[in-house]
């Protein structure tokens, strides 16, 4: 997942690794293959710009578009199939990197 992202486990908001532990573990109970595939039918992608950045909006067709920086990555679940953390991580940026 973190190569198919082009991320780094410390771009990952700590609830989304613990998605993906999640699913590695259900994966690995249900005795299926925990596939890229798989891993995004069950979760959307979220891109947060660093401050003072602006989201760009897709490309039109043809037309070049330039690169995009992100802040934090974090996972949506597209069906509710896991509960977040029950210890709130809100300000862990504080916490980590204040």
């Amino acid at each position: 997942v973190f190569r198919h992202l082009r991320v780094c486990p410390s771009q990952l908001h700590p609830n989304s690794l613990g998605f993906l532990w999640a699913f590695e573990l259900l994966a690995a109970h249900l005795n299926v293959a925990p596939t890229v595939p798989v891993f995004f039918h069950t979760f959307g992608l979220q891109r947060s710009c660093p401050k003072g950045e602006k989201a760009k909006g897709r490309a039109s067709k043809g037309q070049k578009q330039e690169p995009t920086k992100h802040g934090w990555v974090s996972l949506k679940q597209r069906k509710s199939l896991f509960k977040i953390f029950e210890k709130s991580v809100r300000e862990f940026k504080d916490k980590f990197y204040g």
